[in-house]
């Protein structure tokens, strides 16, 4: 492979996701995961998050073994919630423990979510904050990693169960020495990941809240919900799981083309006269 058509693959599987994962789908798994093996994991994992999720589940386990445990890793926990649904439980299992020791608790639960319901959809990647913890101790907490949703502090006790929310602001413009918990000012509503989405849909509470707080049935707090990605699921729902890419058919279709190539050449020599389904 020349590293023209390198470099025209990876702008593709990066900057027009859907469509490559649209294009991945309808190739040999096998081929599609040598493709997937050349993307760095933030573009990958990108890939398949955008993918159906029972196809990307094929592809994970044909991927070096390497690579699986980076993008585990690097995956937000709800995302590979969704494609480890499509695994077998030692499968499951064996990607599971992969996860540092925390995250590995919050995964096996993530996964016994069924599709339809709120767990299938948390993100967990939300700044918490223990009920005795100082602001000083949190803005190290903050520091230590990236957080996909920083808006609110989420306070919760010794059982996990939520105290309530502080705005992030505050906490920067705090004294360090002082209780993150003596900032609180209100707990938010919470809603039971057992709930089914379009029930949730239908909610009240929508109207006043773009985010709201998801616990489990023993109350503890688990993640949050955006309405954003809920009416995402609506409008698929809709469309009767329609597939949506992101650019126009005939730039999808050189793209196609290229990666369609690239795959060809990296398989065996022997297996060079198999042709690729084309869009």
């Amino acid at each position: 492979m020349t590293q023209a058509m390198l470099a025209l693959t990876l702008h593709f599987l990066e900057s027009e996701t859907t469509a490559a994962a649209r294009k991945l789908e309808l190739v040999n798994i096998e081929h599609a995961a040598e493709v997937l093996a050349l993307a760095p994991p933030q573009t990958a994992v990108k890939v398949l998050k955008s993918m159906i999720a029972s196809v990307a589940a094929k592809l994970l386990i044909h991927l070096p073994e390497a690579q699986i445990k980076l993008l585990v890793n690097t995956m937000e926990l709800a995302d590979l919630a969704s494609i480890l649904r499509h695994t077998e439980k030692p499968l499951q299992d064996s990607f599971i423990n992969q996860l540092p020791p925390r995250k590995q608790p919050l995964s096996r639960m993530l996964v016994a979510y069924p599709e339809y319901t709120i767990g299938s959809m948390i993100e967990t990647n939300v700044l918490v904050a223990d009920s005795h913890m100082k602001v000083e101790e949190l803005l190290i907490r903050l520091k230590s990693r990236q957080y996909t949703y920083l808006q609110w502090v989420y306070v919760v006790n010794k059982n996990k169960i939520l105290q309530g929310t502080v705005f992030i602001g505050d906490i920067l413009q705090s004294e360090q020495q002082i209780r993150v918990n003596t900032l609180i000012k209100h707990k938010p509503t919470s809603i039971r990941a057992s709930m089914d989405l379009n029930s949730t849909m239908q909610l009240e509470l929508w109207k006043h809240h773009d985010c709201v707080a998801v616990e489990n049935k023993q109350k503890e707090f688990m993640g949050v919900l955006h309405y954003s990605k809920l009416r995402r699921f609506k409008a698929v729902s809709n469309e009767g799981n329609s597939k949506i890419t992101s650019i126009s058919e005939d730039l999808f279709g050189v793209y196609g083309d290229t990666i369609a190539s690239m795959v060809e050449l990296t398989q065996p020599i022997n297996a060079a006269s198999s042709k690729i389904k084309k869009v």
